[in-house]
């Protein structure tokens, strides 16, 4: 049996690791709906979902980043430089004043990648 909560119209599951629950939560997506599963690093291998794991796999890709201090966007950068200023405020693209800018990520990953899985 599932342990899960509705919270807001936000499905809460905790530890998901059985087949069944993947069938559920492939049908919660399909229809758009958002899910929170907590409890489920002990089942990860975390260095997968490092900053330097994403820069290594997809650093030389570009993508447009946007600044959240402006709303404006920072086309066609390679993705090392959102990634390698992650966690390093150091190494952070730089503004046209010099300061360092708080960016996120424009429509990534690109195209229907997460559709297809």
């Amino acid at each position: 049996m599932l342990n899960m909560e509705l919270h807001a119209h936000v499905l809460c599951m905790v530890s998901v690791i059985k087949t069944s629950d993947d069938c559920f939560l492939q049908d919660q997506w399909k229809r758009g709906q958002p899910v929170i599963v907590s409890d489920v690093t002990k089942h990860l291998d975390m260095s997968l979902w490092h900053p330097d794991s994403f820069a290594r796999d997809f650093g030389e890709d570009k993508n447009d980043l946007i600044n959240c201090m402006t709303g404006n966007l920072v086309p066609n950068q390679p993705m090392r430089k959102f990634w390698e200023g992650f966690e390093h405020f150091s190494r952070r693209l730089k503004d046209d004043r010099g300061n360092p800018m708080l960016l996120k990520l424009k429509d990534w990953p690109p195209g229907t990648g997460l559709l297809e899985c």
